[in-house]
């Protein structure tokens, strides 16, 4: 019976080939990504500017039903 790991050169080479381009693809769409996303998306906000209530300060609320 024959090793399923005995590869010819050939075999050798279009499975080198294939994880690298696999490899390739992974890291050209992580830098794809991270290229799109705003700089300000990537900063953590800091909890003073986070609102507890979800509400802006001076925001109007309309509390009349219409």
């Amino acid at each position: 019976m024959r090793n399923i790991f005995e590869l010819t050169k050939r075999e050798q080479r279009i499975v080198i080939v294939i994880v690298t381009l696999l490899v390739a693809f992974a890291f050209a769409k992580h830098l794809w990504q991270n290229a799109t996303r705003p700089a300000w998306t990537k900063l953590k906000p800091s909890p003073a500017a986070a609102s507890p209530t979800g509400h802006n300060e001076g925001e109007l609320t309309n509390d009349s039903g219409d």
